[in-house]
Formats: structure tokens, sequence, C-alpha cells
């Protein structure tokens, strides 16, 4: 896959697009580049025009002193450069990203949040502690109970080199991530939030569940047990079922 090319206000984003049919958005979780989703979004492509674009600071791509809100705020402009997207899919921070926008764009029809960044309270070093445990997991090759260990090593190394090349940012968006809120937000659109019981990063606890429930009009949750935060990235063909079930 190739990366394309826009601007936002001087900004340049890459973007991948893929496929046919109605426009789907793909957001990317922290640390990862859309192209680690090349399975998947090619199993997307066979029933919708994939659009995933690369969020500059959040991934292995570069550093960016920026808060969540301008991510929130940078994906909302892209969004409507493209016209409107008749899906959003997000994976971890992506999904947060997705959720916390999709409120304004009425023209969307639903949106699916896989593992979406939750509120916390173990603070920024239990969730550090919780990524060298996940980042073990993978380069051992035991993530989500398959052997991966060459793309485990791949993605250890990706994300690994990102965090000490930009350790200041890396730190604060983990403390960003820390604080985030879903206060505020009305969600009228069909909204699935899929979750995985292994999270490593984030529990979905009654409290929270009931929290959550509070800002959308339709929700459905659908609990997977034996999964982990970044499944999608290892399964991308049970990933795009789970999605296409949802959306078709």
């Amino acid at each position: 896959m190739e990366y394309k090319i826009t601007y936002l206000d001087k900004e340049r984003i890459r973007y991948i697009k893929e496929g046919k049919g109605k426009a789907l958005l793909f957001l990317h979780g922290f640390t990862i580049s859309p192209h680690n989703y090349n399975s998947l979004i090619e199993n997307l492509a066979d029933e919708f025009t994939v659009i995933a674009p690369e969020l500059h600071g959040i991934n292995n791509q570069g550093n960016s002193q920026r808060t969540l809100d301008t991510y929130v705020s940078l994906t909302h402009d892209f969004c409507e450069k493209f016209g409107s997207f008749d899906y959003i899919v997000g994976h971890s921070l992506g999904a947060y990203i997705g959720l916390r926008f999709i409120g304004d764009l009425s023209k969307n029809k639903s949106i699916m949040a896989i593992n979406p960044v939750l509120p916390m309270n173990y603070g920024i070093f239990g969730f550090l502690i919780r990524s060298l445990k996940k980042e073990l997991k993978q380069v051992f090759g035991f993530y989500d109970g398959i052997k991966s260990i060459p793309k485990g090593l791949s993605l250890t190394a990706q994300s690994t080199w990102y965090i000490l090349n930009n350790l200041n940012d890396s730190v604060r968006t983990v403390m960003d991530i820390s604080r985030c809120s879903y206060d505020g937000l009305r969600i009228k659109q069909p909204t699935l939030i899929l979750f995985s019981e292994n999270d490593e990063y984030f529990s979905l606890d009654n409290r929270i569940e009931g929290q959550l429930k509070q800002h959308f009009d339709k929700l459905e949750i659908k609990r997977l047990k034996s999964y982990g935060h970044d499944w999608p990235l290892f399964m991308p063909k049970e990933a795009s079922q789970e999605i296409k079930d949802f959306l078709l």
C-alpha cells in the first residue's frame, strides 16, 4: 500500500486509501502507523473505501508537542475535507479520537471503537508498566494465544524506537491519556464498543460502563474474553469480520 499526501492549513498528512464502496475512516492506535494494519485494511477494502490517515506524533513517524484535543480537532478537519464518511472505525487511541468528534458529524451512520482509551486511575507509571508487560508478550510470541514472534518483534521495535526517541512527547501523551474523559459527549449514531477482557491497559468495569452509557443513544458493548489490547494487528481477518458484521 502506498501513502497519499494531503494538507490541512500547511499540515502535511499522509494517508492510505484502498478499496471501493461506502467510505470508512480508520483511525490507528498510539505508536502504531496505518501500514501496520495493512492486512486488516486489505480485508475491509473488498467492501469499503478505507481511508486511514497517519496522525503525526502519535505513531513512530515523528515528535509533536500536542494534546489529545489537538488530534481530535485535526482528525475532525481531515474528515470534513474528504466530505462525509459513512462509517468510522478506530482502534485504541484512534477509537477514542473517533468517539470524541463523531457527535459533530451528523452524516456518519455508525462508529465502531475497538479497545478505546478509557479513564484509568493507576497513573502514568502504571500505564508504562502495563506497556512493558505487553511488549514482552509480543517479543516472545505469546500474544493473544498465537505464535507471533516475527510480527511481535517488529511492532515492539517500532514502539520502543518511537518512545525512546520521543520520550518527552510520549510521557506527555500518556499523561494526557490518563486524564481522558467522555464528559460532554452526546453520540446519536449507532455505536459498538468492542472490548477485550484481557486488555493490558484499560478496564471496562461496571462503573465505567455505566458512565459511558450516559453519552450514547444507541450503544452496544461486546466483550471478547481471550484477546489483548492489540489483537486487531495480529488477527486481521477476525477483526475485519467483526467490523463487517456490525457495519453491513
